[in-house]
């Protein structure tokens, strides 16, 4: 069950891209892609960084299951 990686207490309120990579056990390349998709809820910070809310990550994870990538 995809929902068992995820692990809200031991997170950050902002995921980065390593963090999400590290909590579904994916590659970087795998982590930029779940990034990029439209339907996944990433925000822009500055320039260069991109973060994930904790909560929104924990819910899309849960609408998507295991079709996620």
């Amino acid at each position: 069950n995809i929902m068992d990686k995820v692990q809200a207490d031991n997170l950050p309120q902002f995921l980065t891209v390593a963090d999400v990579m590290d909590n579904l056990k994916i590659s970087k390349a795998t982590a930029y892609k779940l990034f990029k998709r439209a339907d996944f809820p990433a925000i822009i910070v500055g320039k260069k960084s991109i973060r994930v809310e904790v909560n929104a990550y924990i819910k899309w994870i849960d609408e998507h299951g295991s079709g996620l990538i």
